[in-house]
């Protein structure tokens, strides 16, 4: 009982579901943040979900990430967090490990392989610390707790690897305390690394580092991590990297199966989208996006495509009422990555602007002025009643 009251505390003091509005944060789940969530929004979460997972038919996501597998957190797929904008996560400390009183922050997770390039392997450590010990909890598929299948430090192996949990442990002690500001970690065989520890055993003291692409910038009774490869809030794709979709279930089919293969920057239109068959992959560096100005029910965005036509993506919902207007022209609105919103631009610069229009609008002055209507009515039954009955 003490445990779930303190959860429930925590849960009341950092961000829950629908308090996005209340601190201005942008909402994926519906328009203006929803009272429920759309349907595509639903067909999205299954991305995010465990595999196996029933879709989130209530948006309630938390709960269906909190497995005891996950201990207590199943952070989705890096490709879908980048893909959908989510710039921070916040986690719990309760699933920490602890060995000699020193904590191994098991919330995150990265791949390490022969193919992994140097800088993705190059962890920083901001601020630097004096450490004479470099902790690393890890696991490879096969493989028994030994020095054979650990990742690499600087080119070393670790001095010991032992089990511990469900994940192995490997040190390096080192030969004297260092100021340590990177670690550039490799390995010959694929692991998963899963959390990493700075040790001063003189001080016994410690510091965890968060794995990439992952910037710790909180820790307190929660953790709150930043997400350095997250894509813009709106970016361009030429036609060349655009793959149109039947349906809502082919489009999720084609990104599961591109899923290592993307970068994030990745468009998959679901409708009569119109591929310009003269598109290549663009090595033009100047084509670039601004958001001008954005609000809830109007945004601005400034497009440079370069020299080839292609796919203006705004990670907001795709949701009814909305309209598009390109250099001035209306233009339509497809339905993208399951659920946001997507515009074909021409070359060159153009200005793209979103607003939200239904069909019902122009009604809602008549409305307000009928219920003014009724309520001037009702004032005035109210007072000539009264003043009957005294008489």
């Amino acid at each position: 009982s003490t445990r779930i009251a303190l959860v429930a505390t925590k849960l009341r003091e950092v961000i829950g579901p629908n308090l996005g509005i209340r601190w201005g944060i942008p909402s994926i789940d519906g328009f203006d943040g929803g009272l429920l969530p759309t349907r595509y929004y639903t067909a999205f979460s299954t991305l995010l979900l465990p595999t196996g997972s029933d879709p989130s038919t209530d948006g309630r996501l938390r709960e269906m990430l909190a497995l005891p597998e996950c201990r207590g957190a199943c952070i989705p797929d890096q490709s879908w967090l980048n893909l959908s904008n989510t710039r921070y996560l916040i986690t719990d400390k309760t699933a920490d490990l602890v060995k000699d009183g020193v904590f191994y922050d098991t919330s995150l997770s990265f791949a390490l392989s022969s193919s992994t390039r140097r800088e993705d392997a190059t962890i920083a450590v901001d601020p630097t610390f004096t450490a004479t010990t470099v902790d690393m909890l890890f696991s490879a598929n096969g493989c028994a707790p030994s020095v054979t299948c650990s990742p690499l430090l600087d080119g070393h192996v670790p001095m010991t690897v032992e089990a511990f949990d469900v994940f192995f442990l490997a040190r390096w002690e080192l030969p004297q305390p260092q100021n340590i500001s990177q670690l550039v970690l490799s390995s010959t065989e694929p692991v998963t690394l899963h959390a990493l520890t700075l040790v001063d055993s003189r001080a016994k003291v410690f510091q965890q580092i968060a794995l990439p692409p992952w910037k710790r910038i909180l820790s307190s009774d929660i953790k709150l991590y930043e997400n350095t490869n997250v894509m813009p809030r709106a970016f361009y794709i030429t036609d060349h990297d655009v793959q149109v979709a039947s349906d809502t279930a082919a489009a999720l089919t084609l990104m599961r199966q591109n899923r290592e293969s993307s970068d994030g920057a990745s468009a998959y239109v679901i409708g009569d989208y119109l591929i310009n068959a003269s598109s290549t992959q663009s090595l033009d560096q100047s084509a670039s996006v601004d958001i001008v100005s954005y609000s809830a029910e109007r945004v601005e965005v400034k497009v440079n495509a370069g020299d080839q036509a292609g796919l203006l993506v705004l990670s907001d919902a795709y949701y009814p009422g909305w309209i598009a207007t390109v250099n001035g022209e209306p233009a339509t609105i497809y339905r993208t990555n399951i659920m946001f919103r997507g515009v074909s631009v021409p070359q060159g610069e153009s200005t793209v602007i979103f607003e939200y229009h239904p069909w019902w609008w122009p009604a809602v002055p008549l409305a307000g002025l009928a219920a003014w209507l009724i309520v001037v009515v009702v004032a005035i039954s109210h007072i000539r009643k009264k003043h009957w009955t005294r008489l």
